[in-house]
């Protein structure tokens, strides 16, 4: 019944309820403090249609020149979504002692996956980053998410409302922040980045158990590289200056 009213609310929060009691019982069974899970025979209480929105070039566009018109938290983030390709909850939790500015490495103890991920951040990354005043441990503070009398987080949760404004200013429709990082991901196969390392830089699976195991080379120079590419795609998308590399003359040989 439970899951029921909340399905009425919401199909996909229902059934991340439906997870999270799968698990909060397992222990609760295995102490034999239950006699039968109670989820065993209930099926997730929704169907859910797996996306595959990605942003044109037009829309990203559109959606760039109005973040300006913001305030800087969800400006912020929809730009590091873009230019990182990470999970938005994950942008939203960073903390300012995971961010090292000068080697431009943002360090992700914990996220969907359990495993500690490291994000190499290109120029246009730093630059917002170094923007920002460090006046929390949150990179992204916010007092304004307390739901139904429960304590904030600290750190902003939600772009709902700021993601019905941009799509008002921009005249988009129909995409998600996540559907963000499907575009970024989309973006690196378009301009050539190794599709093994691709995955590896949205912090996906790769290779078998063993190959995980015994291979624990972290890319990052090789990350690194690549997310400096996806960077300066996405600015020439969106009519931003593409930030000029080091030139080095060499010696002739003779």
């Amino acid at each position: 019944d439970m899951l029921n009213d909340v399905r009425k609310r919401g199909p996909v929060e229902a059934n991340r309820l439906h997870s999270l009691l799968s698990v909060l019982f397992k222990p609760a069974l295995a102490k034999r403090w239950v006699e039968a899970h109670p989820l065993q025979w209930i099926d997730k209480p929704a169907k859910e249609d797996s996306r595959d929105r990605i942003l044109e070039d037009c829309e990203i566009a559109a959606i760039w020149s109005v973040l300006d018109e913001l305030r800087s938290n969800p400006r912020d983030l929809t730009k590091l979504a873009l230019y990182t390709g990470q999970r938005i909850g994950e942008l939203q939790s960073m903390r300012w002692a995971d961010v090292d500015l000068d080697a431009g490495v943002w360090t992700q103890p914990t996220n969907k996956t359990n495993v500690v991920h490291l994000v190499p951040l290109s120029t246009q990354a730093i630059e917002i980053l170094k923007e920002r005043e460090q006046v929390s441990k949150w990179v992204f503070p916010s007092k304004h998410n307390t739901t139904r009398g429960a304590k904030t987080s600290g750190h902003t949760t939600s772009l709902k409302e700021a993601r019905k404004r941009i799509k008002r200013l921009s005249t988009t429709d129909d995409w998600t922040h996540h559907d963000l990082r499907r575009t970024s991901r989309t973006m690196m196969a378009t301009i050539g980045i190794d599709d093994e390392l691709a995955e590896r830089i949205i912090n996906h699976s790769v290779g078998s158990k063993m190959q995980q195991t015994y291979n624990r080379h972290r890319y990052t120079e090789e990350k690194r590289g690549a997310l400096q590419r996806l960077a300066n795609h996405i600015d020439r998308i969106v009519g931003r200056e593409v930030p000029k590399g080091k030139v080095v003359k060499l010696r002739s040989a003779g």
